[in-house]
């Protein structure tokens, strides 16, 4: 039940992640992933708009800039969206992990934000990526610190501070961040939103994380034994010329006869994989294709 519940969930988050890019957009030719930034008004107060013209069934936050779903996850109960957040104003800047709780996906409840600019390895900025759910029911939580005006990005993680509480109300950044830094010849200002993992059935932990070289976007993959200490693999997963940046990429397995959803790691000949990301230079309407297929129809080696 908990993941047919996961797969809705994260049908529902494609959903707003495409109103997301659509509103983005502007009119041009392209869908242009990075923001315009407007400093004089990322700490402007905004108005709280009027229940007649907010969405019936959309989530949207109470009020300012919103961008990136996060970490969506069913736990004890409870549909977690987190997600890229201004509390001061709404355009993109101070950007938070914000937090809401939804029993049906219709009805939220807001609450205090997971994670936001406190400690070396994130003081510039806690950007997107994802939430895992580790054997034992635990939940943690992988996002990109920005540490200098640079933007030099790395790979953290935090897990909550009680796992006994259904609403996760509280989360730790623990000091052994971070987890995944950019070797040489990585971009390293272009190097985020690590993905959901996923286990071989080596037992080995995978994720994947965006990336650019030159024009070219990329699917970093790293592996991992005991989800602390991360190896690049030697080739990544895919990547694509003229692309640029790949932001916010996915990974995650269908089945080829059920409707249900799967288990982020299930394999077998009745399994499909689906690669799915941001890149920032395709034209409305192209999509970039894996191995000469539609990345909804591929099954994709990982090793």
């Amino acid at each position: 039940m908990e993941i047919r519940q996961f797969l809705l969930f994260n049908i529902f988050l494609l959903v707003l992640h495409l109103s997301l890019l659509s509103n983005n957009n502007g009119g041009g030719g392209g869908v242009e992933a990075s923001h315009k930034l407007f400093p004089e008004f990322q700490s402007l107060n905004a108005v709280r708009v009027g229940e007649v013209h907010r969405t019936g069934f959309h989530f949207q936050p109470p009020r300012n800039w919103i961008n990136d779903p996060n970490g969506p996850m069913y736990y004890k109960g409870f549909y977690h969206l987190f997600y890229q957040y201004n509390p001061y104003g709404a355009v993109w800047g101070n950007i938070v992990w914000a937090h809401s709780v939804s029993k049906d996906m219709i009805n939220w409840e807001s609450l205090e934000p997971a994670i936001y600019p406190s400690k070396p390895f994130d003081y510039k900025g806690c950007w997107s990526g994802s939430a895992t759910i580790l054997p034992g029911n635990k939940p943690i939580i992988l996002y990109t610190g920005i540490i200098d005006p640079g933007q030099t990005q790395i790979q953290n993680y935090a897990i909550p501070a009680n796992e006994s509480d259904p609403y996760l109300r509280q989360w730790i950044k623990p000091d052994n961040n971070p987890l995944v830094v950019a070797s040489q010849g990585v971009n390293s200002t272009a190097f985020r939103d690590p993905t959901t993992a996923w286990q071989g059935k080596d037992g080995v932990w995978r994720i994947l994380v965006g990336g650019r070289r030159r024009n070219r976007g990329i699917a970093h993959l790293y592996k991992s034994k005991d989800f602390t200490h991360w190896t690049k693999a030697q080739h990544p997963l895919h990547s694509k010329a003229r692309t640029g940046m790949w932001e916010c990429p996915d990974f995650f397995p269908v089945s080829g006869s059920s409707k249900n959803g799967l288990d982020t790691s299930a394999q077998g000949n009745d399994v499909k994989h689906v690669l799915k990301m941001k890149p920032h230079k395709l034209k409305t309407g192209e999509h970039v294709e894996v191995k000469g297929i539609t990345p909804a129809q591929v099954a994709v080696k990982w090793d």
